[in-house]
């Protein structure tokens, strides 16, 4: 799972805050929240001042804070759900927080409708190269090409959940069709914390490991398994990483590409007589950086 780097990020604020600048987005957010606080006056008025104050970190606020921020709507939160649930009742609380809602979900959409679609721009100065949810597609905006697949902006708290985000520079990851529709879907990555390739890696808290099913190395049947397991003592973070290998079903993925390289491997050492245990001291040396430079760049992959 790749970690965006800093100066990509950069670049992409300043494309951002461009076309923010160009639209007067702060001005028409803040104006447009004073409207509903003045419509609904005796409604989550804290929670409406803080967003009032606050406009321009619901854009660009940096990754380490979105939690911050969506611990101060707790009331709106729970509105949202409500809505989502069909158990809100007709009054102030859910007219205002549809209305906010509503806001800016034609935000978004007017964002991503634009002649030049965003998401192009920002998978270029990103400079993601694949998919930094399972590093298993390369990402093109563009349809054509078997080895592609084609883009996806997701948002990585739920667009649906927390609306207010749907236009957060750092709440966009350019990720592939397959992460996005197949395994993220809906999932509540608030609740559920997972690791965000703004500013954390995956690699820093996971490392590969393979089990050799059968101990016969050269028989027919042989196979291997890849798995992880915790490369440093933060368990925080080592728990992001596995709710990111469950959420992407990563173990499955990985080993279903795994047998390629297996093969080669196998059909090397076997045409030249290599002995068994030079070949498992090679293996073990070897599998998982060839592992990680040719299957993952080869086919379809980035490194981690």
């Amino acid at each position: 799972m790749q970690k965006i780097k800093q100066l990509h990020s950069k670049k992409a604020k300043k494309i951002f805050l461009e076309y923010l600048s160009s639209h007067n987005i702060f001005e028409k957010t803040k104006d447009k929240l004073i409207e509903i606080k003045n419509k609904y006056p005796n409604t989550f008025s804290k929670e409406i001042n803080f967003m009032i104050d606050n406009v321009e970190n619901f854009f660009i606020t940096p990754p380490k804070m979105f939690d911050k921020i969506i611990k101060n709507l707790p009331e709106i939160n729970n509105e949202i759900k409500y809505i989502l649930l069909g158990l809100s009742l007709n009054n102030s609380s859910y007219y205002m927080t549809s209305e906010i809602k509503k806001y800016f979900t034609n935000l978004y959409f007017g964002f991503t409708t634009r002649p030049r679609g965003f998401s192009s721009d920002l998978l270029k100065v990103f400079g993601l190269k694949c998919c930094p949810y399972c590093n298993l597609f390369k990402l093109d905006s563009k349809i054509g090409g078997l080895s592609y697949e084609i883009m996806h902006l997701d948002h990585f708290y739920n667009r649906a959940l927390y609306p207010y985000f749907s236009v957060s520079l750092y709440n966009f990851i350019p990720c592939c069709a397959t992460c996005n529709s197949c395994y993220k879907r809906e999932k509540d990555f608030f609740e559920i914390k997972h690791i965000n390739p703004h500013f954390e890696s995956f690699d820093s808290a996971v490392k590969f490991s393979f089990e050799m099913i059968n101990q016969d190395i050269f028989s027919e049947n042989q196979s291997f398994y890849i798995c992880f397991s915790a490369k440093n003592s933060r368990k925080l973070s080592f728990q992001k990483a596995l709710n990111c290998i469950e959420t992407f079903d990563l173990v499955k993925r990985y080993n279903k590409e795994f047998p390629t390289i297996l093969n080669i491997f196998y059909f090397g050492f076997c045409i030249t007589k290599i002995k068994l245990t030079k070949f498992l001291i090679y293996l073990k040396n070897a599998m998982l950086k060839t592992f990680q430079n040719l299957i993952l760049k080869n086919m379809r992959t980035a490194n981690f």
